[in-house]
């Protein structure tokens, strides 16, 4: 392994990385789901798996929506609603939180998360430097 790749790992694995507190995350709610699901965290049948799937997808749906009642969106009603960012920031975490389980539900950890998301935006740089 290159020096400049042993030290880019080194980097990821100190304690205030994003990638360490990703971990922290993603190992704090699959013991939440355990105590909360039967099953999450061990094998499971492909239906009930989907099926759990299913659910954690429109419970995401319906956290975004709550989101969406926070702000003021609709533009072409003149309307006394204000924005409450502090509320949208808090469906924005229960919407991460549902997409922490979806990920937990299809096997996928942390470090798979991280190296998914790295790719992706190597891939969209690379377009983006390639005018598409």
């Amino acid at each position: 392994m290159k020096k400049s790749n042993i030290k880019k790992i080194n980097a990821l694995l100190t304690e205030d990385s994003p990638y360490v507190s990703i971990k922290r995350l993603f190992r704090r709610q699959l013991d939440f789901q355990k105590k909360l699901r039967s099953g999450v965290g061990r094998k499971m049948s492909e239906n009930k798996r989907n099926q759990l799937y299913f659910e954690t997808c429109l419970y995401t749906i319906e956290e975004i929506i709550e989101g969406l009642r926070e702000i003021n969106h609709k533009n072409w009603r003149k309307s006394e609603q204000t924005n409450d960012v502090d509320k949208l920031k808090n469906e924005m975490i229960d919407e991460f939180r549902f997409f922490m389980n979806r990920c937990i539900l299809m096997g996928m950890d942390a470090e798979e998360f991280i190296e998914r998301l790295r790719k992706s935006y190597d891939k969209t740089e690379k377009r983006i430097k390639n005018n598409y």
